[in-house]
């Protein structure tokens, strides 16, 4: 009900029939209400639904000006749900101490750093808290309907990309036009190999949850879905992702997918080299594949393999990495920055582990890192799918992370619902039994 209204109210503003400011009050008003009433698993499917929809409700929130702000107030739009399901859990939440210990020293050294970058040191604790406790709080509610409920949202934001496609909407026009000078991939927005960024702000989020929703799809347990049915799905996921224009994900996704079914001793030797061939000969179509949706020769060389050392998005962010060296002193070493300082903005580095060393320091971050590393080694139950679907994800945005920053960045809610899901039971086999 909740999605249905806020749908509504955004085409209606579209529309013209409320004013431009109408769609943020009653955003606020809608989530604030419904999430008073809704059970604890619809809040966690607002919340993801809010995170998927978030940038294309702030594109049609600035209406005529074609652009939003980066601390625009519906930024903060999906928390609403996660503060209710909080208070409805209260009672029995208890957080993990070790996490604790690491978000209070967080905070802590933030503290020394936060007015320098005020605006996103504020979001960057603000998401990173949040996000760890929806995952800490709704891993008891996973079960397959959750799962294809976030497979469904893939799809639907896989369609929107389709018609950016073959019809750039003006809101989306104008936003494209006015963030070119600020985003360096939007070099042209008509042109026929403009990245396509869906229902998000940036091309790479949306290729980062369309990669999520691809490997739930390729582990997905139910019997009873046609296997032509899934190859479609998956198809379409596949070319969603590929018209975002981002290489990262169409790489890792086969690293990710053959690294868990060999840990969960899924793979056999024909399998692997199955596996390994498939990768091969997906990897050798995606120039013609460019060809055939007419990008430019530029695009197309790209994703040819042979030649990554002469590209130029490789070396520009090889620059980004080196300037690390360049902001790193005995202070941010030590503390950081403070986190969001160094993954959002102007000095953002394309490099997850070396933007969180630069945010909280060095040794907060190797504790970070044992922490996940540790949980992710010692998984319980290898034989619920649930934690096979989970644990592929993991994987995947820890590779990820080393391109751009998602495990504290604005991805990071999908690898945190799925982080507490790796130790968990889930409710596969109950849903199975249905």
């Amino acid at each position: 009900m909740l999605i249905v209204t806020l749908l509504l109210v955004q085409v209606l503003v579209l529309a013209n029939v409320f004013p431009d400011n109408f769609l943020v009050y009653s955003s606020f008003g809608l989530v604030l209400v419904f999430s008073l009433y809704f059970k604890n698993q619809d809040l966690i499917k607002a919340t993801l639904f809010l995170f998927v929809f978030n940038g294309l409700m702030r594109r049609l929130a600035a209406s005529d000006s074609s652009y939003f702000t980066e601390n625009d107030i519906l930024i903060f739009l999906p928390y609403i749900p996660i503060v209710a399901l909080l208070f409805k859990k209260l009672n029995t939440f208890k957080f993990e101490f070790h996490l604790l210990v690491v978000l209070y020293f967080i905070c802590i050294f933030a503290l020394f750093s936060i007015q320098q970058s005020v605006p996103n040191i504020v979001w960057g604790l603000i998401n990173l808290i949040m996000v760890i406790v929806l995952g800490q709080v709704s891993k008891q509610y996973f079960d397959d309907a959750l799962m294809d409920f976030i497979i469904k949202l893939g799809l639907v934001s896989s369609v929107y990309i389709f018609i950016q496609k073959f019809s750039l909407p003006e809101y989306d026009m104008g936003w494209c036009q006015n963030r070119r000078t600020g985003l360096v991939y939007l070099e042209s927005c008509s042109s026929s190999s403009t990245r396509l960024w869906g229902t998000m702000e940036s091309a790479v989020n949306m290729a980062c949850f369309l990669s999520v929703c691809f490997l739930l799809l390729a582990f997905r347990s139910k019997k009873n879905l046609p296997t032509i049915i899934k190859f479609i799905e998956l198809g379409v996921i596949f070319v969603a992702l590929f018209l975002t224009g981002t290489r990262t994900f169409l790489f890792i996704i086969p690293i990710a997918y053959l690294l868990s079914v060999y840990f969960f001793k899924k793979l056999t030797i024909r399998g692997f080299i199955f596996g390994v061939l498939s990768i091969l000969v997906s990897a050798s179509i995606l120039p013609n594949l460019a060809l055939l949706f007419d990008y430019e020769s530029r695009w197309v060389s790209r994703l040819d393999l042979t030649n990554l050392t002469g590209d130029r998005s490789i070396t520009d962010r090889i620059a980004l990495v080196a300037s690390f060296k360049d902001q790193l002193s005995l202070k941010n070493l030590l503390i950081g920055d403070g986190l969001g300082s160094k993954s959002r903005g102007s000095l953002a580095i394309d490099n997850g582990y070396l933007a969180l060393v630069l945010e909280v320091g060095l040794p907060l971050t190797v504790i970070l890192l044992i922490i996940i590393f540790r949980k992710l080694i010692n998984v319980q139950d290898f034989q619920n799918p649930l934690v096979l679907q989970s644990w592929s994800v993991c994987i995947l945005l820890i590779f990820a992370n080393a391109s751009y920053v998602v495990l504290t960045g604005s991805s990071s809610v999908y690898f945190w619902i799925f982080f507490f899901m790796v130790n968990s039971r889930g409710n596969s086999y109950k849903v199975q039994s249905k």
